[in-house]
């Protein structure tokens, strides 16, 4: 029994706080270009013809009134609408410009045509052209593809990714990045809505010691909706190596080093510095997990406020203080059950941004952290059964 109050009193405080939370230029399509080298040196010659569907292909090159030799062949891509299959996503870049370097490099200019087209047919049903879409030169285009995505920003509308890599020249600090453009369909056309960095990396090496950092960037939706697209954070984390001789020297990571949140204006999603919105984000860590949730505009003391009365119950009312501590706090409550057992408490300001918040029993605990940090503050829940 005592096990049971226990775990309800951390289930029950922690989803009252999502509970609390959720309650609160249109981009025109580009006139299309004509590329200015129809025989154009630039085409893949190792195009792999048995990836795509030839017919539907040529179907496509037909209505944009375009040549085989007009396209650079390589990120020429296609995949079936999983939310649709009557319907496949086209990326078809246009060569705009292209030339070598002294060294025999490749430099060019793809305009991007992105297309919804009929499976079957082919035909076109939405599109959106870019005339300059991509450009390699010392940084390098390496990859264009699809992404249906994991997640929906909304309930109604067609939505995918389109992503692209570029890699930096140089092998004495080599770089790169991948990007992702959101786009949605409106009637025969598609819009972009969103762009980001996905991943981005830099290094330097020298004969004996390299040096090497990356960070990711994933989408975490919320459950808020601003005109009928659901708000988003962008949650970064981080990774830096040193090698000495080959070996590992030092290597650190950073959990969510950057947390910004977007909700849709009615033609793009554009960050936000206030918001009722609470993004919610778990982790499973072995036999325990971890929650968090970022409340924006808000000061940590706002914040401990509304985790202390997201719950009203006399069981919270025992286990926590009504006014936040200025200092370092420990006591016990007796268990509720019989009163044989204690359920022990303890705050610990770490400095006037920080607060932890420890309860301990002998069946589970829960560890958390209130953290102001610039534009937000972090609420991290870590629970041990």
């Amino acid at each position: 029994m005592k096990k049971i109050i226990v775990v309800l009193v951390a289930i029950s405080l922690f989803a009252q706080i999502i509970i609390s939370c959720t309650g609160t230029k249109n981009n025109k399509v580009s006139e299309e270009t004509t590329v200015n080298k129809s025989d154009s040196s630039f085409v893949d010659e190792a195009f792999d013809e048995d990836s795509l569907n030839q017919k539907t292909f040529d179907s496509i090159l037909q209505q944009l009134n375009l040549k085989r030799s007009e396209c650079y062949l390589r990120f020429v891509s296609s995949q079936v609408l999983p939310a649709n299959n009557s319907l496949t996503i086209w990326v078809i870049p246009k060569i705009t410009s292209g030339e070598e370097d002294s060294s025999g490099n490749e430099m060019f200019t793809l305009g991007g045509y992105v297309l919804l087209a009929d499976t079957k047919s082919g035909k076109i049903e939405s599109k959106f052209y870019n005339p300059k879409a991509w450009e390699s030169d010392a940084w390098k285009l390496s990859a264009i593809g699809i992404d249906t995505l994991s997640y929906r920003l909304n309930d109604n509308k067609i939505m995918f990714g389109i992503y692209s890599t570029h890699q930096g020249s140089s092998t004495v600090f080599p770089a790169g990045e991948s990007l992702c453009q959101l786009l949605v369909r409106e009637g025969d056309s598609l819009k972009c809505i969103f762009d980001y960095v996905t991943t981005e990396y830099q290094g330097e090496n020298d004969e004996d010691t390299s040096y090497y950092s990356e960070y990711t960037t994933d989408v975490v939706v919320t459950d808020h909706k601003t005109n009928t697209f659901y708000d988003f954070a962008l949650l970064t984390d981080s990774r830096t190596e040193e090698r000495k001789n080959d070996e590992i020297a030092d290597c650190r990571y950073s959990i969510r080093d950057s947390i910004r949140l977007f909700c849709f204006t009615g033609e793009k999603y554009e960050e936000v510095k206030h918001s009722d919105t609470a993004v919610v984000y778990t982790e499973q860590i072995g036999e325990s997990y971890r929650q968090y949730w970022y409340y924006y505009g808000k000061s940590l003391e706002q914040v401990y406020n509304i985790f202390i009365n997201s719950e009203k119950s006399d069981i919270a009312e025992r286990l926590f203080k009504n006014e936040m501590p200025k200092e370092n706090l420990k006591y016990e409550v007796e268990d509720v059950d019989n009163g044989e057992s204690k359920i022990s408490i303890s705050y610990e300001c770490k400095n006037s941004k920080c607060l932890e918040i420890s309860v301990e029993s002998d069946f589970v605990s829960n560890y958390t952290t209130i953290t102001e940090k610039g534009g937000y503050t972090q609420i991290s829940v870590r629970t041990v059964d």
